[in-house]
């Protein structure tokens, strides 16, 4: 039997009776080619085409990809004819209902999760499959970053706050200590710049003092991750013993089920709608998988353009230091 007849039927796990089957996910080729244009037309047939797409959404991407198993269409034919009403009804049959994880790996969709603590963000990235950034406590002050309070009586809360203004009045001491340290035993190059000295010293104090930023300091990260790693994400975070991590998790799932912000036009307010949306649950999908956003495909060489940077707001940031 052949790699390709092999995957025809395939018997239901939970089903008693093996002779029960469920239907393959066949798609049948049955649509009519475009025409093909004056460039494909002069290009030799057996020419690798390769090229980049741009502006799907990840379920449909992932639905088109998929065809690759079932169907000879070229992407740029499986793209035009695909809607997203279809890719969502294909997840809901394929991936929820019969269990084929491995679809889920060719929908990866990009997050930007900004003002978190550090404690949230080692239990975000704690993933096998995992692909982001996150602030470095080594090249950045944190000492504006602000910090997480979670939800305690109001002695607590003060014993609470009291710790973190010293951990922070610990973490600016050793900083500005190191500094002068290295800025004594180490001689400015007569050939490098004044800001680039102070930087390259700077990164090496915050790298001592860092081990004194408490877990609640925020940072911010990004990442960019396959539906099936996100399933699992959130439905970890979800079961944390924390707050603010059962929190994150909710905040993920809604964001994943509502547009985002694009990289090309600025939203109409001067909050980013990744952000925005978190705060809608009505807006929410039961799959979050399967985002709403609704641009065409495009195939271009060339990259996209830089994202504008989002006003970032500072809550429970530290009194300056005396």
């Amino acid at each position: 039997m052949t790699d390709a007849s092999a995957h025809r039927l395939h018997l239901m796990p939970q089903a008693s009776n093996l002779g029960m089957l469920y239907p393959c996910w066949d798609m049948p080729d049955t649509q009519t080619a475009p025409a093909p244009t004056a460039a494909s037309a002069n290009a030799a047939p057996s020419e690798t085409d390769v090229y980049a797409i741009q502006g799907a959404d990840p379920e449909v991407l992932a639905y088109a990809m998929a065809k690759y198993s079932r169907s000879s269409l070229s992407m740029r034919e499986s793209l035009s004819e695909i809607s997203s009403q279809r890719a969502e009804q294909f997840l809901n049959t394929f991936y929820f209902q019969y269990g084929h994880r491995s679809i889920a790996d060719l929908a990866h969709i990009p997050f930007a999760i900004e003002r978190l603590s550090l404690l949230a963000a080692i239990a975000l990235v704690d993933e096998t499959r995992w692909d982001g950034q996150e602030r470095s406590t080594r090249y950045q002050n944190f000492r504006k970053s602000g910090w997480y309070t979670p939800a305690l009586p109001p002695a607590q809360s003060a014993s609470f706050t009291a710790s973190i203004e010293a951990l922070f009045a610990g973490y600016d001491k050793v900083g500005a200590g190191m500094l002068d340290a290295l800025k004594a035993a180490i001689p400015q190059p007569a050939e490098m710049k004044d800001d680039a000295y102070v930087r390259t010293l700077k990164a090496r104090a915050f790298d001592v003092a860092r081990y004194l930023l408490p877990l609640a300091t925020n940072t911010s990260l990004g990442q960019i991750v396959s539906a099936r790693t996100l399933e699992n994400q959130i439905s970890r975070l979800l079961s944390s013993e924390f707050a603010e991590v059962r929190a994150l998790g909710e905040k993920l799932k809604i964001a994943a089920a509502t547009p985002g912000t694009s990289s090309t036009t600025p939203p109409a307010s001067s909050a980013p709608r990744s952000v925005r949306s978190t705060t809608n649950a009505a807006a929410a999908s039961p799959n979050p998988c399967c985002a709403r956003s609704r641009p065409r495909p495009r195939w271009s060489s060339t990259p996209r353009p830089a994202s504008s940077p989002s006003p970032r707001a500072q809550s429970s940031a530290p009194p300056p230091p005396s």
